[in-house]
């Protein structure tokens, strides 16, 4: 029992503070030009990633838990992109900012109040049963409109792990407030960004303010011009590629430090400190000022995911398929805590069905550039 009024109590202080945070804060990032590409494409069957093409390797390397050298050269051509400015989330999508959308979305008016004012009761006049039972009534609609993120995911991806805990707690428990939302769909990511775009020009409307442009997911080539952060550099009179959001190839810096939240080469999960998703703004960010482009989570885009070759590389718009939204699979990029260091290259790319959720996968949001100015999301 005693757990249980530690919880409510948490979460009712979790409510409390949600509209302060809910808008994400963006960046802007300066047009330019940039080697897309040159990492790996996979997809995670079984639990396991395999790389299109090179199963065959990359097996040998999941079953022996131990790396036996790098994986056949990345499988992802490098093309040149040309880039215009745009706006991407300092941060992936957190707990705190996920729950703020399902109580926006399905509690209107004097709903919405009554919620907020019950949650939000000083703990000596809160009723903890009517708290539970209203956050209860809360997740059963969100399921029924279908924007309920799937926590059962942390079972269905990793069948053979103790993940009960995950299943009950990483959504709801207040000490989870500040980790990425996963088990989103795309589609519910999706609805996340219009649900976000109506909310900031309302306000702005309420201050006789133009509407500013649609909060999205970003596309592929936008999450990954962003990702490198604007590193560069000279050789011997040709440009340098840097692998990952930071300078350099290695994944641990020079006191031996992951830089970011992924798996070991040895398959161990808690090297790097975090043996699962790990807060929004942990490790360093990138030259653009942007936390876990590699790692943690891998991240939802626009685009739909078609296999890259020589013959067939991408720069096609994104489009909307006529074939059933479960059997589409659209692009995740930077790699999460389950993979390996190869998954969070700035140039890999992994594909996943775009109507289920996943516990690798979460989201951030974008923006095109409207105004001459640094806009950071927030409605003046």
């Amino acid at each position: 029992m005693r757990n249980l009024l530690l919880f409510l109590v948490g979460l009712s202080l979790m409510s409390g503070s949600l509209t302060a945070q809910l808008y994400p804060k963006l960046v802007e990032i300066p047009g330019g030009q940039f080697s897309m590409g040159g990492g790996y494409q996979y997809e995670v069957r079984d639990w396991r990633m395999h790389y299109i093409g090179q199963d065959t390797a990359f097996d040998q390397h999941n079953r022996d838990g131990v790396a036996i050298g790098e994986v056949p050269a990345p499988n992802n051509p490098e093309r040149r992109v040309a880039m215009g400015a745009f706006f991407i989330a300092r941060h992936e999508v957190s707990n705190r900012q996920y729950h703020e959308f399902l109580i926006d979305s399905l509690l209107k008016g004097e709903a919405q109040t009554q919620f907020r004012k019950i949650v939000e009761a000083p703990r000596k006049k809160r009723d903890d049963d009517l708290v539970a039972h209203k956050w209860r009534e809360l997740y059963r609609r969100a399921a029924e409109q279908n924007i309920l993120p799937d926590t059962n995911c942390w079972q269905t991806n990793f069948a053979v792990a103790y993940n009960e805990p995950l299943v009950k707690n990483y959504f709801q428990h207040p000490a989870f407030a500040e980790y990425p939302v996963v088990g989103v769909s795309w589609e519910q990511a999706r609805a996340y960004c219009q649900w976000l775009t109506g909310v900031n020009n309302a306000t702005r409307a309420r201050k006789n303010l133009p509407p500013q442009p649609a909060y999205r997911l970003p596309t592929e080539a936008e999450w990954e011009y962003a990702a490198r952060g604007g590193l560069s550099s000279q050789a011997e009179g040709r440009m340098i590629r840097h692998l990952y959001p930071w300078p350099g190839p290695d994944v641990r810096d020079e006191k031996g430090r992951f830089r970011a939240n992924i798996k070991t080469d040895h398959g161990d999960y808690t090297g790097d400190g975090y043996t699962y998703a790990c807060p929004v703004t942990s490790f360093a960010p990138n030259g653009f000022g942007l936390y876990n482009m590699a790692g943690n989570v891998s991240e939802w885009v626009e685009d739909v995911f078609r296999v890259v070759t020589s013959e067939n590389p991408p720069g096609m718009a994104p489009i909307r398929p006529s074939t059933p939204d479960r059997a589409v699979k659209r692009v995740a990029k930077g790699g999460s805590w389950a993979d390996y260091k190869y998954a969070a290259r700035c140039g890999s790319r992994a594909g996943f069905d775009n109507g289920v959720g996943n516990a690798r996968v979460g989201f951030r949001v974008a923006r095109i550039k409207s105004e001459p100015r640094s806009d950071f999301g927030m409605a003046p």
